[in-house]
């Protein structure tokens, strides 16, 4: 039985980005099997979507299983399995303690992530240390990114809760405004309502007369006489 993920006919003519990665990325991501000539995918942390794989990493064990070749790499932030079903180039001369530099697909077989290598070469370990400065920088990057859509994010709230706050506001000022009207009303009623003329001439407001239209219209007032309104 063939492991989980192994290439399709599309996945050899359509050859995926092969992304720098740290092995823990590897580990920490969600791996995903797509349906038909989709390929499978590994999500990262930070939502990359990533098929292959350029890894860089020192061996620490090596094991001939047949035609089967396994490799155990450590980068620093983690380790994890080479699996080779093939003869693949150089692959048979790295041996344990060497430093490598693995292209690669992403595969998992009993829940377990590891890399099918393309292709295998031995790097110095100068190029090790480039490679964890250069990875290093590439998470500084991303983390002042992730920090300025949070940002964005954040003045989004802002100004959406100022909206909210100065709509309120002038809803409250409004109902304080119809309240003062109402107040009026009740006071210069003596029992046949109070003419509307009094109540627009103690409402000390610019916009009086249209709120007394408003409230009439909303059913707050009403006129029980002509040019007489009463609270309800």
């Amino acid at each position: 039985m063939l492991p989980v993920g192994e290439r399709t006919v599309v996945e050899q003519y359509n050859r995926q980005v092969a992304f720098k990665l740290k092995i823990q990325e590897i580990i920490e991501g969600n791996y995903q099997i797509e349906e038909g000539w989709a390929p499978n995918y590994l999500l990262t942390k930070t939502g990359q979507k990533v098929s292959r794989v350029n890894l860089m990493g020192i061996v620490l064990g090596k094991e001939l299983n047949g035609q089967v070749t396994n490799l155990l790499i450590d980068d620093g932030s983690g380790k994890i399995m080479l699996r080779s079903f093939e003869e693949i180039k150089n692959l048979g001369e790295v041996n344990i303690g060497e430093g490598v530099m693995i292209i690669g697909k992403i595969r998992i077989y009993n829940e377990e992530k590891y890399v099918s290598p393309e292709i295998v070469k031995k790097v110095d370990n100068m190029w090790l240390k480039l490679r964890k400065q250069e990875l290093v920088k590439k998470l500084k990057r991303q983390e002042l990114r992730e920090n300025e859509v949070i940002n964005e994010e954040k003045i989004k709230e802002t100004k959406i809760e100022k909206k909210i706050k100065k709509t309120t506001d002038e809803e409250l000022f409004a109902g304080s405004e119809e309240e003062g009207i109402l107040e009026t009303i009740r006071r210069l009623d003596k029992g046949e309502g109070a003419l509307i003329e009094e109540v627009a001439a103690e409402t000390k407001l610019d916009n009086r007369e249209e709120m007394i239209d408003k409230m009439l219209e909303k059913g707050e007032i009403f006129q029980n006489l002509p040019g007489r309104v009463k609270v309800l």
